[in-house]
């Protein structure tokens, strides 16, 4: 069951846990708008039996800025804890 958090009027978070016998994992979700712009952060961050000794994430984020002149601004980060986590929580399609 998703907890939708309001932070202000121009953000949110939204976490998204779930348990079971074979992992404990927290979705989330943030956003953020400012005057000229805005970013999205989405991510997961897991505990389980595959790698049981260590904590497995990713983390995608973008953001796009309008700048004077007509001049645009834009950024994308995306880090992964392994390469099958995203396979294996079925975040491959992010």
């Amino acid at each position: 069951m998703p907890y939708f958090l309001t932070l202000g009027r121009s953000a949110d978070l939204t976490l998204t846990p779930y348990l079971s016998p074979e992992t404990r994992t927290l979705e989330m979700n943030y956003r953020q708008a400012f005057r000229r712009g805005g970013v999205i952060f989405e991510g997961a961050l897991s505990q389980d039996e595959i790698l049981p000794d260590d904590l497995r994430y990713y983390v995608f984020g973008q953001g796009l800025f309008a700048l004077p002149r007509g001049f645009r601004l834009g950024f994308g980060i995306e880090t992964v804890s392994d390469k099958a986590y995203l396979l294996d929580y079925g975040y491959s399609g992010n």
